[in-house]
């Protein structure tokens, strides 16, 4: 996440709530949270050397794939941010160049 999602997170999680972060969380954003009554847990993801090899053996073997929304013309980028923005797509949103 990052960016202003902690802040954003801080007006709808209820008092005694708690906002997990799979990174790092900034001071004035966990002020914030903490301010609003909220719990802040962050935690570091590492690596899995095995799982990371299984996924290249999928993916290079065609057996992976990506659930495509939507593709947006570059031009669109500011659409499909906003389409980002609200959830609003299951999957991945593509930004095309051609």
């Amino acid at each position: 996440a990052g960016g202003d999602y902690p802040r954003r997170s801080a007006a709808v999680l209820k008092p005694g709530g708690a906002y997990l972060a799979a990174s790092g969380v900034t001071p004035e954003d966990r002020r914030a949270l903490q301010e609003a009554g909220v719990e802040v847990r962050a935690f570091q993801v590492e690596p899995d050397h095995a799982a990371l090899a299984s996924i290249a053996e999928l993916a290079t073997a065609g057996r992976l794939a990506a659930h495509v929304d939507r593709v947006f013309p570059l031009a669109e980028a500011a659409e499909a941010h906003r389409v980002m923005e609200q959830g609003a797509f299951v999957g991945k949103l593509v930004l095309s160049t051609t």
